[in-house]
């Protein structure tokens, strides 16, 4: 039998404004089907755009991107090999951002 995978929340972020990347440090967060409630992110579809080339843009399709989670150990790593101090989940635009999973 497989071990169990554990990790800890470190921080939950919500992001209300759509012109902004960076998202909101909150306490807590109702998740729903579509997502993190008021997070510019939730929803069960969206507009296509150029990252769709096959549609028209402004078509109706899927959201496969709901939710956001990285992982404290990431970027630590990813801080190190590019020579910067720190690289913080919000500035990626991530909803949770977890500690202790084993890379």
């Amino acid at each position: 039998m497989k071990k169990p995978l554990e990790g800890f929340v470190k921080s939950i972020f919500v992001g209300r404004d759509s012109e902004a990347l960076e998202k909101m440090l909150v306490q807590t967060v109702k998740v729903i089907l579509e997502g993190f409630e008021g997070d510019k992110h939730a929803g069960l579809t969206r507009l296509s755009d150029v990252r769709s080339a096959s549609l028209s843009p402004g078509t109706i399709i899927r959201n496969t991107r709901q939710v956001s989670i990285v992982s404290m150990e990431e970027l630590e790593q990813i801080a190190e090999a590019l020579k910067v101090p720190t690289i913080s989940a919000e500035w990626l635009g991530a909803n949770l951002n977890l500690l202790g999973i084993p890379i």
